[in-house]
């Protein structure tokens, strides 16, 4: 007959060593990383100018967005947030805006999979050298 203690030894053994299942979030991924290059570029970049030369001055439609600077949190839940820090330039003038996103995550090996609330990917990560590289590697995180 066995004891009690081995019996619920193996119980937790069995639950804690499941398949290849998503997991919930291991620590070293937890806590802030900043985003470092989005498409390539170096932080703060233009990702959107609507007829604008190369040099990125207002164009006829004069519409710019910059992307100043990106946090992703990611919670032991399972749960993460990223705040995007923008910057409008229009002719009018110029708006700063900071933009959440927020949605859950799940791990698997490397591979850490950020749905939105509305449970659409967001964003697809591997850690690679302790950093995040994104969406094959247009978006790179780092601590």
């Amino acid at each position: 007959m066995r004891s009690p203690l081995a019996l619920c030894a193996a119980a937790l053994c069995i639950a804690a060593c499941g398949g290849d299942e998503p997991s919930a979030p291991a620590s070293p991924l937890l806590g802030v990383w900043r985003l470092q290059l989005l498409g390539g570029a170096q932080l703060p970049m233009t990702c959107l100018a609507i007829n604008c030369p190369a040099s990125a001055q207002l164009g006829p439609l004069g519409l710019r967005i910059d992307v100043l600077g990106s946090s992703l949190s990611l919670a032991a839940d399972g749960v993460w947030s990223e705040t995007l820090d923008i910057e409008v330039v229009t002719p009018t003038g110029l708006v700063r805006q900071a933009r959440t996103i927020r949605g859950t995550y799940t791990v698997s090996g490397t591979r850490v999979l950020l749905n939105a609330t509305d449970n659409r990917a967001y964003l697809t990560c591997e850690v690679i050298s302790g950093a995040l590289a994104c969406d094959d590697g247009r978006a790179r995180y780092a601590r």
